[in-house]
């Protein structure tokens, strides 16, 4: 009896490590995509002038922010958890430009502490 008991616990360790590691590559593998995101966003704001968030996308837009469409190439839309990433894109007067790049997180809810959030300052 104590041997199935011990058993039981040990294999409770496992999946609880294998639960964690899981959420740990998710977590890695929005950030990998945000910063694929970024790394298009500033690559097409050198090619043509301006950004571009998709609202189709998530983006939001902001004020003074061009929200048509934005070709992300091969870039995952959706977050590991199948939510869309949300982006903005605001540009002030001065021509100073903030970008953020959000995940809902492994609670699939925007605006919350699970949220993964990149920007670009």
């Amino acid at each position: 009896m104590t041997v199935i008991l011990i058993i039981m616990v040990l294999v409770g360790f496992v999946v609880a490590g294998v639960r964690w590691a899981n959420e740990w590559a998710m977590i890695n593998r929005a950030h990998g995509d945000m910063q694929a995101i970024m790394s298009n966003l500033m690559e097409f704001r050198a090619q043509t002038g301006r950004y571009e968030a998709s609202r189709a996308f998530g983006g939001r837009g902001g004020q003074r922010s061009d929200t048509r469409t934005f070709d992300f190439h091969e870039v995952a839309r959706t977050d590991p958890w199948g939510e869309n990433y949300q982006i903005d894109v605001l540009e002030d007067g001065s021509g100073e430009v903030w970008i953020s790049i959000r995940s809902a997180g492994p609670d699939r809810t925007f605006h919350t502490k699970h949220d993964i959030v990149l920007e670009n300052n």
